[in-house]
């Protein structure tokens, strides 16, 4: 079993596992990680899953949490109509959970994320640490079963990860980070089979958080401006600064994105940016 510092990710297709280690700071070992994210002291898809399960799991371990922020949608279970309100909390042997009540037609009842399930919230998410940790799926059902009494086949254990995995990363890719007034764009070339691409990136100065990823085939200004629009997406904040290096299609396309005349500008109150350029 891996210890509590170190983590084991599977990949996409499910061929190998990554190794994420915390330390003094978090380290994958994952080829993105290692050829992109590294020297540029960003974090890889692996590292950004374990940030977001670690403060998951703490606000469980200290807290009622139902995972409530996480149901895609909250409306009336009877009349699926969203007008609703709070009506208290109910208590139960899974916990406190909260009590709604829909304007519409009346009806009481409770958005539980872990509905029709034996286990609770702290159930899942034993079994997502289980999993991360490297325990295989018989493991992880071998273990709730001695210590809990928790009979579920370990298909069962495959179809939790499953689930609640692509919820989170539902939930994950809409939230917005907190913007400072810097952001940084860069390009790297990478081989995609036999030929050459460009992956392009969008990150904030001082979370340092992923605003934006692309790869195209060529650079040129409407690429670099594609860029910079799905970063906008992520801004809290208009950043006063873009660093880049030193590629003109960079200059034309902040000047389109981030226009120095108010009457042009839409995305944000404020009107331009200064363009600044990195050596290399």
């Amino acid at each position: 079993m891996v210890n509590t510092t170190t983590y084991m990710i599977p990949s996409s297709d499910g061929s190998t596992q990554y190794k994420v280690r915390h330390l003094d700071a978090y380290s994958c070992t994952c080829p993105d990680y290692l050829n992109r994210c590294k020297e540029r002291g960003l974090y890889c898809k692996h590292i950004n899953t374990i940030i977001f399960f670690n403060k998951l799991k703490n606000r469980i371990e200290t807290e009622n949490f139902n995972l409530d922020g996480i149901i895609d949608k909250k409306e009336c279970p009877e009349c699926q109509n969203s007008n609703i309100s709070k009506q208290g909390i109910r208590k139960n042997k899974s916990g406190n959970k909260q009590k709604y009540k829909c304007l519409n037609c009346g009806t009481y009842f409770i958005l539980d994320f872990t509905k029709h399930l034996k286990g609770n919230a702290r159930m899942v998410c034993l079994v997502l640490d289980m999993y991360y940790k490297g325990n295989s799926l018989r493991d992880i059902q071998d273990t709730l079963y001695k210590n809990f009494g928790l009979k579920l086949h370990h298909e069962t254990v495959r179809r939790w990860i499953n689930r609640f995995m692509a919820k989170i990363n539902k939930y994950t890719t809409n939230l917005k980070p907190q913007t400072s007034e810097i952001m940084h764009i860069d390009e790297q070339m990478i081989q995609v089979g036999k030929d050459n691409e460009w992956c392009w990136n969008a990150m904030d100065n001082k979370t340092r958080f992923l605003l934006a990823t692309q790869i195209t085939k060529v650079r040129r200004i409407k690429d670099a401006r594609g860029i910079i629009q799905k970063a906008k997406e992520k801004l809290s904040q208009k950043p006063d600064f873009i660093a880049t290096d030193k590629g003109q299609f960079y200059k034309k396309a902040i000047r389109k994105e981030f226009p120095t005349h108010a009457k042009n500008y839409v995305h944000f109150n404020n009107i331009g940016v200064n363009h600044i350029t990195k050596k290399g």
